[in-house]
C-alpha cells in the first residue's frame, strides 16, 4: 500500500488560496472606501495592485508560519 503525502494537504492549500482571494476583495473595497473618505481615490489599478500585494504577502507569511499551518491542518 502506497501513501500519498500531499493528499491530506490539498484542503489546507485550498483554505489558504480562498482566504487570500477573500482578503484581496476585502482589502480592495476597504482601501477604496477609507482612502476615498480622506483623500481623492487613486486609480482602480493602484488599489487592486496594493490589495494583491498585501493579500499575497499575508497568505505567504501565514502559510510559512508553522503554528498557523498546523491549525489549518487540524481544521
Amino acid at each position: 500500500m502506497t501513501t500519498v503525502e500531499n493528499a491530506p494537504n490539498k484542503p489546507v492549500h485550498l483554505i489558504y488560496l480562498v482566504g487570500s482571494v477573500i482578503l484581496f476583495y476585502l482589502l480592495q473595497w476597504s482601501i477604496d472606501w477609507i482612502w476615498g473618505y480622506f483623500a481623492p481615490v487613486p486609480s482602480d489599478f493602484q488599489i487592486s495592485l496594493a490589495a494583491a500585494i498585501i493579500a499575497a504577502a499575508t497568505g505567504i507569511v501565514l502559510y510559512k508560519n508553522d503554528r498557523m499551518y498546523g491549525l489549518a491542518n487540524e481544521v
